[in-house]
């Protein structure tokens, strides 16, 4: 989820005047080279994280909107606690 934060934090929400981007030598700000590697990672942590997920919500007691619901809320928490602490 962080990585994915990076690339919305540094072009469409920057460029929205939402975020500021992370300054660099190369003055290149196309996120080619950073979705070339973060867009196959953040894929396959999303599949391998719903692999996981699938067994697991067959087995709960919960109703299935209400279990996603809660696996969502167990990501984005975190996620958010990071985002607001990061410098």
């Amino acid at each position: 989820m962080l990585m994915l934060w990076f690339l919305l934090s540094n072009w469409p929400l920057a460029g929205m005047g939402v975020t500021t981007r992370i300054p660099n030598n190369e003055h290149d700000d196309s996120p080619n080279a950073a979705l070339l590697f973060f867009g196959p990672v953040i894929a396959a942590s999303a599949v391998l994280w719903w692999i996981a997920n699938r067994p697991l919500a067959r087995r709960t007691q919960l109703t299935a909107s209400r279990y996603w619901l809660l696996s969502f809320t167990g990501i984005f928490i975190p996620t958010a606690v990071a985002i607001a602490v990061w410098p």
